[in-house]
């Protein structure tokens, strides 16, 4: 009920989100956002030196978007 009155306080005109509605975009977030992060994870662990986050960011990606 909190995320749905904190997202509904800045949301645009007609984007107002019930409860669930912002359950249900966090269960199908969720799992993006848990992939990303083992794939930064790993990479930040293994190139730790030498790289730029932007470097790293592009590591990130490609791995990603081959899983």
């Amino acid at each position: 009920k909190q995320v749905a009155d904190e997202y509904n306080l800045y949301a645009p005109k007609g984007k107002k989100r019930t409860t669930t509605q912002c359950k249900n975009h966090w269960n199908a977030t969720s799992a993006l956002v848990s992939k990303f992060h083992g794939c930064w994870t790993e990479i930040s662990n293994t190139y730790q030196s030498g790289r730029s986050d932007q470097q790293l960011m592009q590591m990130v990606h490609v791995k990603n978007t081959k899983k």
